[in-house]
Formats: structure tokens, sequence, C-alpha cells
């Protein structure tokens, strides 16, 4: 869930709503209410607004040299260039163990 403007204004009438505001209601706020409330509010539009250019100049940036699969596919073959010679130094081995016994 993305916090968007609209979001934020749709739970901010539940809430006045769930208050049971109506005409006759009176609400008070002090100057330090108020002033917190506008900084809080210049916070919000500021940090979207830094949170979009940030997404706008990622989007002007080259694509990754090494993608998933390519690193993928690059771990398979020397995974499988492990298992290979890890066999050819058993048979090494083996040979070794062979020739110890012949003599």
């Amino acid at each position: 869930m993305s916090l968007t403007i609209p979001f934020v204004l749709k739970k901010l009438i539940i809430y006045i709503n769930m208050a049971n505001l109506n005409k006759n209601s009176s609400v008070t706020f002090s100057v330090g209410g108020i002033i917190t409330l506008v900084s809080g509010v210049i916070v919000l539009i500021l940090g979207y607004a830094n949170l979009m250019a940030e997404i706008e100049q990622a989007k002007k940036l080259p694509p990754p040299a090494v993608t998933t699969e390519k690193f993928e596919y690059n771990l398979k073959i020397l995974k499988d260039d492990v298992k290979e010679i890890k066999e050819s130094m058993k048979n090494l081995e083996n040979r070794i163990y062979e020739l110890r016994d012949d003599k």
C-alpha cells in the first residue's frame, strides 16, 4: 500500500466522519498545532516530490550490467565445472592408489 495524497485524504475524511463532526461542532487549534500540521503537510509534499524526482532519475540510468538470468546461467556453468573437476580429482586419486598398490 502506497501513501499517496488521495489515500491520506480518504483516511482523514474517514477519521473526521468517525468523530461525528457536524456544522455545529466547534474545533479549536492552537498556534503550535497549526504550525505542526502545516509543517507535516510540507514535509509530505516535499518528500513526495523528492521521491518522484529520484524515480525519474533512476529511469534514465542504464540497465544493470549483469541480469539475474545471466548471473544464474554463469553460476550453473561454474557449478558444473566444479563438479567435473571433483570427478577428475577422484579419478586421479583412484589411479594414484592403483599405482601404489601395483608396486
